[in-house]
């Protein structure tokens, strides 16, 4: 069975070599950054990295909207004292 692509007819084998092809470009590109995935230790050791680094991005952003969330209050607080101070203390 075949289908066409962009105007060209793809056969079967066509994908297969297409699939086998790009398997090995990404194996050997996931090589390139200095990890193994020929086995399954390899595999498992990409997925915690990749884990870790989703992990740490949220955390980096929690953190980020935590300190956003102080410092708004913080100046909110500041105006609202100040406002209260002088409107106590403009008729002195």
């Amino acid at each position: 069975m075949s289908s066409r692509l962009w105007g060209w007819e793809v056969t079967e084998s066509d994908k297969r070599i297409a699939s086998a092809a790009a398997q090995e470009a990404l194996q050997d590109f996931i090589l390139m950054l200095g990890v193994d995935i020929s086995n399954g230790a390899g595999i498992l050791e990409l997925q915690k990295d990749f884990h870790h680094v989703r992990a740490t991005r949220l955390a980096v952003g929690s953190v980020r909207n935590k300190v956003w969330d102080v410092l708004t209050g913080s100046m909110v607080t500041g105006l609202v004292g100040a406002v209260v101070f002088y409107s106590t203390h403009a008729g002195r």
